[in-house]
């Protein structure tokens, strides 16, 4: 073994037990060092195996097996999920070139993990939905606020006067934050003026929000997993 690569592991796991799940605006701290860890202690091992050539064989099946099903337990996961990608991307299929697009996630408490489609969050309770939003800016070159721009970890940079509206670590917020002015972020109090689309994420699970009875919303598209609406003007 590499004694530096060992304790490093050692030193990566102490840190894990002892740091918070955010700072400064980054999260999952306390997930990551447990994983960085793992890969230190495993890069750091190259045992040396007093076997035959069958016996070597044999470990190096084992292992290639091991991954071979871990990868196949996965991928019917991620191609399940792609129906989501699709859903989004019709239902955004209208909006123009320089829109600005609020996404917001819904959220039901009263409906069981288990209720989820396989795949829509990871083991923690984290959705793994909130990036898909950004994908609009690729596909129609609209404005979307959930970038990850914050200043000195990310090569990004929001220019005025879009930094105002926009969010600088990645995630949505709940669709109830735009029924209740309470819950309402400071740079989205204004979403009425300053954007043109409301995207509704997760909305074929639970009640659903139904963000049609807000003042100034217009349904355009319900895809299921994404609904848009337009937001009218005057």
């Amino acid at each position: 073994m590499h004694a530096g690569l060992q304790l490093t592991a050692v030193a990566l796991a102490g840190l894990g037990l002892a740091a918070p799940t955010a700072l400064a605006g980054t999260w999952w701290i306390d997930n990551r060092f447990p994983l960085m860890a793992v890969l230190a202690l495993v890069a750091g091992l190259r045992p040396n195996l007093e076997l035959a050539p069958a016996g070597r064989l044999a470990v190096a099946a084992c292992l290639a097996l091991a991954v071979t099903v871990r990868t196949g337990w996965i991928t019917p996961v991620w191609y399940e999920r792609q129906a989501d990608v699709r859903a989004l991307q019709r239902a955004v299929e209208a909006v123009p070139a320089g829109a600005a697009v609020l996404p917001v996630d819904n959220i039901d408490d009263g409906v069981a993990p288990s209720a989820y489609p396989r795949g829509r969050y990871f083991h923690n309770g984290q959705p793994t939905h909130w990036s898909l939003p950004v994908l609009v800016i690729m596909w129609r070159h609209a404005f979307i606020p959930n970038l990850i721009w914050a200043a000195g970890k990310q090569p990004l940079c929001v220019l005025p006067p879009w930094d105002e509206i926009s969010f600088p670590e990645d995630g949505l917020w709940p669709a109830q934050s735009l029924v209740d002015a309470s819950q309402t972020p400071k740079h989205f109090r204004t979403w009425r003026d300053r954007y043109d689309y409301v995207l509704l994420m997760n909305a074929d699970v639970g009640r659903g929000a139904d963000l049609s009875g807000l003042a100034n919303l217009r349904l355009e598209r319900d895809e299921g997993f994404a609904r848009l609406y337009r937001v009218v003007k005057g």
